[in-house]
């Protein structure tokens, strides 16, 4: 079974002392098994903002990669941080 997926994330951040500043970020995935291809955007519109005075935020940039779900580890994992 192949799953296709997007998602936008957008944050608005009112800074004392700095510009406040909005950014969007994007995500489109397929998903296939236990492997997922995606592509993304951070930073869509390319603002120009600073999460910490006098440290300027990088412009649009683009990543692609691919993840492959260890089924097995994941559930262990979720079990070990439930104390089970």
């Amino acid at each position: 079974m192949i799953a296709v997926g997007a998602s936008w994330n957008v944050r608005y951040k009112q800074r004392v002392g700095l510009k406040s500043f909005m950014v969007t970020d994007l995500r489109m995935g397929r998903k296939f098994g236990n492997f997922e291809e995606y592509i993304g955007a951070t930073n869509l519109f390319s603002q120009t903002y600073q999460e910490v005075g006098g440290v300027p935020m990088p412009k649009r940039w683009f990543k692609a990669g691919m993840s492959w779900n260890w089924g097995w580890v994941s559930k262990a994992l979720l079990r070990a941080t439930r104390g089970e």
